[in-house]
């Protein structure tokens, strides 16, 4: 079981070059962080904490937040972190109001 899990994780690292030559490939590699992108955001929004009176409104401005942060600075790793640290923070009054 070790040398199949091995082989099958390496796969792809050892295909590389052929995999990189595919137009398949080169079409879905376009999209496809956009598209995870997109799903996490509707999961995110889909499965709030819809018990709040608030809800969707702490969502949907953390995520405009983040998209103006990133339109702006171009760096996603801040975007993502500024923008979850208000979410947090908006859901969870008591980590700054004590």
């Amino acid at each position: 079981m070790g040398a199949v899990t091995w082989w099958l994780r390496g796969l792809p690292f050892f295909a590389e070059r052929w995999l990189r030559d595919r137009p398949i490939v080169q079409r879905i590699a376009s999209f496809l962080p956009a598209a995870v992108m997109a799903i996490l955001v509707v999961h995110s929004v889909a499965t709030g904490q819809h018990h709040s009176a608030l809800w969707p409104l702490p969502e949907i401005a953390c995520i405009l937040l983040v998209v103006a942060l990133q339109w702006i600075g171009k760096q996603a790793l801040l975007s993502i972190l500024v923008g979850t640290a208000t979410y947090v923070l908006w859901m969870n009054p008591s980590l700054w109001l004590s």
